[in-house]
């Protein structure tokens, strides 16, 4: 049984189609309509097929049958038929899957595995992850409060006396930590209020600044680049003793918003492709063309098209202008299908029997030009 991914197109190849007399010989000529497809879904009533289309013969007694997106739309077991006439019956069975469990056999993607019980209990989660209680470590209850853990813990490193250091530390009593080498924070301030005077050393570099943020503006902001190796945190309450600056430094950057009128900020106003990046994309594979509705994907359909579909037969008349479906035709049978009888020049169709064109000869024996007669 294959597999079929739900409310997908597909093209099948049913057969093969058999002499309904030898059984053996494949038949290659069938007209498989539309109507002669018939589908069974999930135990459902037989139909006809949704796809107009009807199917095409490939090769030894296998035609290509394709299927849109609606005789495809119900999961579970999808039976086909044909009979026709003179062949003996075929039938095929698929298996109609979700998306993603067709994917994740036959391609990328991954089962989606939803967990809904443990031990035969109904899982509770939150946030995608599931709410684990602990009430027993190493068969042990454990005493909790709070929702926490209560641990106590007895040796670090299966040393007790560190343990006992530790609760000394933590509990008020003291631990000096002897040869041990601890920092210390010596005091920490909620805010620094700070009136920025200099800027590496410029107070020119400080009063643009200045301009720039608390509206008095004509500063022209040029490309730079800064680093810095330390992160500094501070509360600015002035730019260049300037109070109003850094109030609007403020709203430029939380996003109420501020308009830095009478500033000039350089824009960039266009970036073209280099010439390694035109012919990078010049260079690129055709098979790597592959996703629907992209344009290189369009290009590769339309030349296979072009390439591989049969052109309709057609002659033009006489001294009238060609298609290229036309000139090939013609260029083709003159040379392949034409009689010869006395000064005429007859040039056949691919039928080899109804005329596609005919030509005068300058001699019936030895003509050395042709001129177009019908």
């Amino acid at each position: 049984m294959r597999f079929l991914k739900q409310s997908t197109a597909v093209d099948l190849a049913l057969g093969p189609f058999l002499d309904a007399t030898d059984g053996v010989t494949a038949e290659t000529g069938l007209t498989i309509s539309q109507a002669d497809v018939r589908l069974k879904k999930n135990a459902g009533a037989w139909a006809q097929k949704n796809d107009a289309n009807a199917a095409t013969h490939e090769e030894n007694g296998w035609y290509e049958t394709p299927l849109n997106t609606t005789d495809t739309d119900t999961l579970g077991v999808l039976m086909i038929a044909v009979h026709e006439s003179g062949a003996l019956p075929v039938w095929h069975e698929f298996m109609v899957v979700p998306a993603n469990v067709y994917d994740s056999l036959f391609s990328t993607d991954k089962l989606e595995v939803d967990v809904a019980q443990f031990g035969g209990s109904n899982l509770t989660a939150s946030g995608g992850r599931p709410e684990v209680n602990t009430s027993h470590i190493a068969g042990s209850a454990v005493s909790t409060s709070s929702a926490q853990i209560g641990v106590n813990v007895v040796q670090v490193s299966g040393d007790a006396t560190a343990a006992d250091n530790a609760e000394a530390f933590f509990d008020g009593t003291g631990y000096a930590g002897t040869n041990n080498v601890i920092p210390t924070v010596t005091s920490v301030t909620n805010a620094v209020s700070a009136n920025v005077t200099q800027i590496s050393g410029d107070s020119t570099a400080a009063d643009n600044l200045e301009a720039v943020l608390d509206g008095t503006g004509g500063v022209t902001l040029v490309a730079s680049a800064i680093t810095l190796t330390t992160p500094i945190t501070a509360n600015a309450t002035q730019i260049s003793g300037d109070s109003g600056a850094a109030d609007n430094a403020e709203a430029f950057f939380d996003g109420t918003g501020y308009a830095g009128t009478n500033n000039v900020i350089p824009t960039v106003t266009s970036a073209g492709l280099s010439a390694a990046a035109v012919d990078a994309i010049w260079d690129e594979e055709q098979s790597g063309h592959t996703t629907a509705g992209t344009f290189g994907k369009y290009l590769d359909q339309q030349l296979t098209t072009l390439l591989t579909t049969a052109m309709t037969e057609a002659y033009a008349a006489d001294g009238a202008t060609m298609t290229v479906a036309q000139a090939l035709y013609e260029i083709a049978q003159s040379i392949g299908e034409f009689s010869i009888s006395g000064t005429t020049l007859t040039v056949k169709k691919r039928d080899g029997s109804t005329t596609a064109a005919t030509y005068t000869l300058n001699d019936s024996s030895s003509p050395t030009s042709r001129t177009r007669a019908s």
